[in-house]
């Protein structure tokens, strides 16, 4: 089990590799089960943010939960400019979507 600040750690690790690697084109962030007190949430957007910036990925995220909490972390990623849906598969439409266009798009 981990204390926050070492849970903090892992995620921001493990994310930063991700978005680093460049075989990834793209990546949807679920977060699920969350509650109204999830209390490293603030810190680790700020980590999500610095790292989307250097990375120029697209990034979305699926968010469920208990309702106030989906709606406080929602409004928080989106006041970032995150796009954020309710549901998996609505994320994954919106990725192939995004995906589509910039194949018709490219030149």
């Amino acid at each position: 089990m981990y204390s926050p600040s070492e849970a903090l750690n892992v995620f921001d690790t493990a994310f930063n590799a991700v978005l680093e690697d460049k075989n990834l084109d793209s990546l949807i962030v679920v977060f699920f089960g969350l509650y109204r007190s999830f209390p490293m949430f603030e810190a680790a957007l700020s980590g999500i943010t610095s790292t989307r910036e250097k990375a120029r990925k697209p990034l979305l995220f699926s968010i469920s939960g208990d309702k106030e909490a989906t709606d406080e972390i929602t409004k928080l990623l989106e006041n970032k400019g995150f796009p954020v849906y309710p549901e998996v598969t609505r994320a994954i439409a919106a990725m192939a979507a995004m995906s589509e266009y910039y194949m018709l798009n490219r030149t």
